[in-house]
């Protein structure tokens, strides 16, 4: 009799767990988008809102969403919950010199909690990590670029892309996708899958779109990260109709910025497909890049590529996906002023300007 209890609690059990699985399309996103708007408004309290609410319908945020929330945090000196999330961004592999290298936490370090938190770091860096399954990944990622890097023969870099794809796949059986709970903030493996992508192997296309869903919807990986990796360049794969430059191209001639006209009714269809994996629709997008390049967007500048560097490395606190998004400088032989009359190219006003 204590058998068949014991068996029935178990059943039990799984049975809320399954009925309680969180879907991040619908109840995470949604949450870390509105945050994102709310930051390009400047009002972090309510950014600081969202964020929380997302974190509170999942236990375990992305850790780009988590320092968000932590720079929002610090914009209404709410040291606490910004330490909170510094402590969850541990967890997923930031080291201490992550926050001593950046003006944007000095607050945060110059604070009394710090002292407690930077002597018990430890405690919490990398803490629910499977470390053999980073070394191994690593190592098919080392081996991935060294065979480019030295330029070796394509026969030779077919063959060990295919090997890599085929002890990815078995880690995928054995493990589940691994999140960065379990991997850390690194994305090891997203050169081999993007690599695998690119080549005409259809075999495993199946297995991979189904995990990569189900990864998405279960929080083991962000949507944007599978968008930005699998449709950079890779023509008709499943993950193509979420391609960036189908529906936004950001152009930019001195001072002046364009982007390429699209019909209402396409961006409705554009928007409608995006939701499906919880992305922001394009109108959200548009406000977000210009926010995150707004600094350099409406500024005569000599090298474009250089300024954005800067912004990745020090200029800007928040981390938006955008930058996997199309936006240069059209060369020389461009013929800017034939498009622009022809409203294939439409202007985007410069949103602070008053």
């Amino acid at each position: 009799m204590k058998t068949i209890y014991s068996l029935f609690f178990f059943l039990l059990v799984n049975f809320l767990n399954a009925q309680t699985k969180v879907n991040f399309i619908t109840d995470y996103y949604p949450f870390t988008n509105k945050a994102e708007i709310y930051i390009t408004k400047g009002e972090f309290e309510n950014a600081l809102e969202m964020y929380q609410k997302a974190f509170k319908n999942n236990t375990i945020g992305f850790s780009n969403d988590y320092e968000n929330a932590l720079h929002c945090a610090l914009k209404i000196d709410k040291i606490n919950i910004a330490l909170e999330y510094a402590k969850q961004i541990a967890t997923k592999g930031f080291d201490l010199n992550h926050f001593k290298k950046y003006k944007c936490f000095e607050k945060l370090i110059n604070s009394k909690e710090w002292i407690d938190f930077e002597k018990n770091y430890d405690k919490y860096y990398l803490k629910n990590a499977n470390k053999f399954l980073i070394d191994t990944l690593t190592k098919m990622a080392n081996l991935d670029q060294e065979y480019r890097i030295k330029n070796y023969p394509v026969e030779e870099v077919q063959k060990i892309d295919s090997t890599n794809i085929s002890n990815l796949i078995s880690i995928f059986k054995k493990y589940g996708y691994p999140s960065e709970d379990i991997i850390g903030n690194q994305h090891l493996f997203s050169v081999i899958l993007r690599h695998h992508y690119k080549t005409n192997n259809l075999r495993n296309r199946p297995f991979l779109d189904s995990l990569l869903f189900e990864a998405i919807k279960d929080g083991k990986v962000h949507n944007e990260n599978v968008v930005m990796n699998l449709t950079r360049q890779i023509e008709n794969s499943t993950w193509d109709k979420y391609r960036h430059n189908k529906f936004i191209i950001i152009q930019k001639v001195d001072t002046l910025v364009f982007k390429i006209f699209y019909s209402d009714n396409y961006i409705k269809e554009v928007d409608k497909i995006r939701a499906k994996i919880g992305l922001c629709n394009t109108k959200e997008l548009e406000q977000k890049l210009l926010f995150y390049y707004n600094d350099i967007l409406y500024k005569k500048i000599d090298n474009f590529m250089e300024a954005t560097i800067s912004i990745y490395k020090q200029a800007h606190p928040f981390y938006f996906w955008v930058h996997s998004y199309i936006l240069y400088t059209p060369d020389a032989q461009y013929d800017f002023k034939q498009q622009t009359k022809s409203k294939k190219m439409i202007p985007i006003p410069n949103p602070n300007k008053k």
